[in-house]
């Protein structure tokens, strides 16, 4: 059996289930949702619309799938208690998953619908007799089943689509994290590779150089080291071709759930050769490509023009202002908070290639 396919294995009923087994179903069905919505969580927006498996559903599909599934189930299942073993209908999921709300329409659509049958679904449940629950129906797939049977359907199949998107969700985030360690990244005029510890004293001085001191909220030699070692963070030094240290990159939010990653910082010690700028351009190519963000931002005080145009040409949008946020002796500082979003990231490629 394809274990992509079946993650759980087949589904194996249970003929006569006792009644705390019978609850133990019901309890499964009320965390269904909030168990689907968590996964869903650590999901790459792009990856929505990604086979789960070749030739497979996407994401979205499957989602949307759960919904009208639960729909059609709960009516048959209501149609059971009120007529003598009833046909139940069925319907051609296969072409269903191609129209147009499986690929269109938000996931959230079909998480609320959701959240709203199994409730209604719990009430129902709740409070039926046992023997509610040997009234059958006749089915494509199973033949004549009782209600018992069919709940504990229900509860499979919500388990077996979860175990297609959590292995999904597994698979990918292993193939993030090997792109994670596709570094050095590198074009004809930088590389960007790891800081390692006998890096520091050039990072410490270039954020005491006098240039770079009024922009910069200097660190200790401490925090850089639990910077270089978190998970989180990516700690990187700019180098020229001759392999001369330039400038150096700090990263954050790499775990970050909502796939917001920050340009904690760059700073360029040797000034005025385009370093800072092809710098950039690099790392927004690996945030987007290889961490596979959907946002990358940063903030940048409000006084340092020189930084805060060479943010927009590399399309960066101003998103808002923390106002005197930053004391600064008897003063205080702004900052601009500016955002790339990885679609008008995409846009913005192909409007500067076009214009090449």
């Amino acid at each position: 059996m394809d274990s992509l396919r079946y993650p759980i294995g087949p589904f194996v009923p249970i003929p006569a289930p006792p009644p705390e087994e019978r609850q133990t179903f019901i309890r499964q069905l009320s965390e269904i949702v909030p168990t689907l919505r968590n996964t869903l969580q650590d999901i790459a927006p792009g990856d929505l619309h990604t086979p789960y498996r070749k030739d497979g559903w996407t994401v979205q599909q499957i989602v949307h799938h759960l919904a009208d599934n639960d729909i059609n189930a709960y009516l048959r299942f209501k149609r059971a208690l009120t007529e003598d073993s009833p046909t139940a209908s069925s319907y051609r999921e296969d072409l269903w998953a191609e129209l147009s709300d499986y690929k269109d329409a938000p996931i959230e659509m079909s998480l609320a619908l959701l959240e709203a049958l199994h409730n209604r679904f719990l009430a129902l449940l709740q409070n039926l007799h046992p023997l509610d629950f040997r009234r059958t129906l006749q089915t494509e797939a199973l033949g004549k089943i009782t209600l018992d049977t069919a709940l504990q359907r229900f509860v499979w199949h919500h388990r077996h689509h979860l175990g297609q998107i959590t292995s999904f969700i597994d698979a990918r985030q292993f193939a993030h994290s090997q792109d994670r360690e596709k570094l050095p990244v590198k074009s004809d005029v930088v590389l960007l590779r790891r800081t390692a510890g006998n890096d520091l004293d050039y990072v410490l001085q270039t954020e005491q150089d006098p240039e770079n001191q009024p922009f910069i909220l200097s660190w200790p030699r401490e925090k850089h080291l639990e910077a270089i070692d978190s998970s989180d963070h990516l700690h990187l030094i700019i180098e020229s071709p001759d392999g001369s240290r330039v400038g150096y990159v700090i990263l954050a939010g790499l775990e970050n759930r909502n796939h917001c990653t920050e340009l904690l910082r760059i700073a360029v010690s040797d000034k005025g050769r385009g370093y800072g700028k092809e710098a950039i351009r690099l790392i927004q190519e690996y945030v987007f490509d290889s961490l596979k963000a959907h946002r990358l931002w940063l903030d940048v005080k409000e006084h340092n023009q020189r930084a805060r145009k060479l943010y927009e040409k590399a399309g960066f949008a101003t998103e808002g202002k923390l106002r005197d946020c930053i004391r600064n002796g008897d003063s205080y500082e702004s900052l601009v908070i500016m955002g790339l979003l990885e679609p008008n990231y995409r846009l913005f490629n192909r409007i500067c290639q076009g214009a090449e």
